[in-house]
C-alpha cells in the first residue's frame, strides 16, 4: 500500500474518531447543530496545520480534509432541506459552520500544494455562497440564533 493512502487514512480514522467522541456529548448536552460549526473549526485548524507541514504529510491529510469537509456540506444540505423544522430555526449555527468550512477549504486552495486547485476554490465559494444564503434567511425571519 503507498505511504500517501496510509497516511491519508491515518487522518480519516482520527477525524471519524473524533467526530464519534463528540456526537454523544452534542446531542445529549448541547443542541446538535453545534456539531457542524465544532466540527468545522477542527477541519479548519488541521486545514492551517497540514499546509504548513512537510507536502508528504500535508498533501495526503488535506484531501481527507477536504473530502471531509464536502461531505460534510453534503449532509447539511440534506439534512437542512429534508427536515424543514431545521429550516428558519438553526441558521446562526449553520451559518458559522458554513463560513468555516469556506475559510478550510479557502486555506487549502490558498496555502495547500494543490496548485491552486479550481475544484477548492469552487467549493469555498459554495460554502460562503450558501453561508450567505442562510444569513439572509434567518435575518429576514428572525431566526438567526445560537441557542
Amino acid at each position: 500500500m503507498s505511504k500517501d493512502i496510509i497516511r491519508g487514512l491515518v487522518v480519516f480514522v482520527a477525524n471519524v474518531g473524533v467526530f464519534l467522541m463528540t456526537v454523544p456529548f452534542f446531542l445529549n448536552e448541547v443542541h446538535h447543530h453545534w456539531i457542524i460549526p465544532v466540527f468545522a473549526v477542527w477541519l479548519l485548524f488541521q486545514s492551517i496545520v497540514f499546509v504548513s507541514i512537510d507536502p508528504k504529510w500535508g498533501q495526503p491529510a488535506l484531501r481527507v480534509i477536504m473530502g471531509l469537509s464536502v461531505l460534510m456540506g453534503a449532509i447539511l444540505f440534506w439534512r437542512q432541506f429534508s427536515m424543514f423544522h431545521c429550516f428558519r430555526h438553526c441558521e446562526g449555527r449553520l451559518t458559522v459552520g458554513l463560513l468555516l468550512l469556506s475559510g478550510a477549504n479557502g486555506i487549502a486552495w490558498r496555502f495547500g500544494p494543490f496548485n491552486r486547485s479550481r475544484w477548492l476554490w469552487g467549493a469555498a465559494l459554495v460554502f460562503l455562497g450558501w453561508a450567505i444564503i442562510v444569513m439572509a434567511i434567518g435575518l429576514a425571519y428572525g431566526t438567526w440564533n445560537f441557542r
